[in-house]
């Protein structure tokens, strides 16, 4: 179990589906429903959502407001990633 140190691996091919799945993750651990974990992605997932960061108004409305108030939404403060 992850919260006891395991580690889970989630292939995602595709950037979007990548995009999408850091969004669940990191949208639940805040709700409190899964427990706070590192989460790891490789080089490009990263480079596109920083891209994604820097242009905000091509995210949904939702995620251009979040990244106006919190800055990069898919990552957290201090995320490894």
């Amino acid at each position: 179990m992850v919260g006891e140190g395991g580690k889970v691996l989630i292939p995602a091919f595709a950037l979007g589906r990548a995009q999408e799945v850091l969004l669940i993750l990191l949208r639940e651990q805040q709700a409190g429903r899964i427990a706070r974990f590192p989460i790891f992605v490789d080089g490009m997932v990263r480079n596109v959502c920083q891209i994604y960061s820097l242009y905000p108004e091509f995210l949904s409305e939702r995620l251009c407001r979040q990244v106006e108030r919190e800055g990069n939404p898919f990552f957290y403060e201090g995320s490894p990633a």
